[in-house]
């Protein structure tokens, strides 16, 4: 799967619970984003709502990243992007209710 954020576009690659990529300094994570390869990584194992959230989290992550807004930098951090990992079908429901969604599809149709 590929995912355009920005003027990027970023591999999701789904690996085995004990892939490599998926330790970030010492610590299994869920999902690990590499800005440098433009991939994202996600444990396999889960199950479909926690793959959801972790790469909703991961998506948040590279966005941020991807802004010029690195990790520990201004609001660029663990709990700003749990909290909007959780939260995304809100977001997506009130852009969608305020007709931001429409708005964006007529904008883009090209991607």
């Amino acid at each position: 799967m590929e995912v355009r954020i920005k003027d990027e576009i970023y591999s999701v690659i789904f690996v085995d619970h004990n892939d490599h990529n998926l330790f970030l300094n010492g610590d299994r994570c869920l999902g690990v984003s590499d800005y440098k390869i433009k991939t994202i990584f996600i444990d396999e194992s889960l199950d479909p709502y926690d793959i959801e959230t972790t790469l909703a989290h991961e998506l948040f992550h590279c966005l941020f990243y991807e802004s010029g807004i690195e990790l520990g930098y201004d609001f660029h951090s663990e709990s700003s992007v749990n909290f909007l990992g959780l939260n995304y079908l809100d977001i997506i429901k009130m852009f969608k209710d305020a007709g931001f969604i429409e708005v964006y599809e007529n904008l883009y149709k090209e991607f």
